[in-house]
């Protein structure tokens, strides 16, 4: 018999956030797709949907996890890995500056018509 909503959703007090999320939808898809199991799974169902109530935020968790006197989950925050190279554009407007006016895919034929049309005058130039 479950003592808690850990035991409940079959994960440990120290469980990330994630597998806490993973463990209530799994439970969703078993008790959903076993709908012979009567008032049982309807209970069961019901257990389940309370314990992740209380445990899918930090705050309803801290405080649940006060009053049975656990320990607090540690926090897990990414923290990005300072020698791992940055990939993309450095600032918002060398990624979305032409986004602005163009619609999607028409750049490469703006920039194609642009250069014919300095070809044109180049060669314009040079035949005077």
């Amino acid at each position: 018999m479950p003592t808690n909503y850990y035991d409940i959703l079959g994960v440990r007090s120290d469980a990330p956030q994630v597998q806490i999320h993973e463990a209530y939808i799994s439970a969703l898809k078993y008790f959903h797709a076993e709908p012979d199991k009567g008032a049982e799974s309807g209970a069961r169902l019901a257990e389940v949907g309370l314990a992740y109530q209380v445990l899918k935020t930090v705050e309803g968790r801290r405080s649940y996890n006060i009053s049975l006197g656990l320990p607090q989950p540690p926090e897990r925050n990414f923290t990005p890995d300072p020698e791992e190279e940055e990939v993309g554009p450095s600032n918002w407007a060398e990624y979305y500056w032409p986004c602005v006016w163009l619609p999607r895919g028409a750049m490469p034929w703006v920039v194609g018509a642009f250069l014919l049309v300095l070809a044109l005058v180049v060669a314009s130039s040079l035949l005077e």
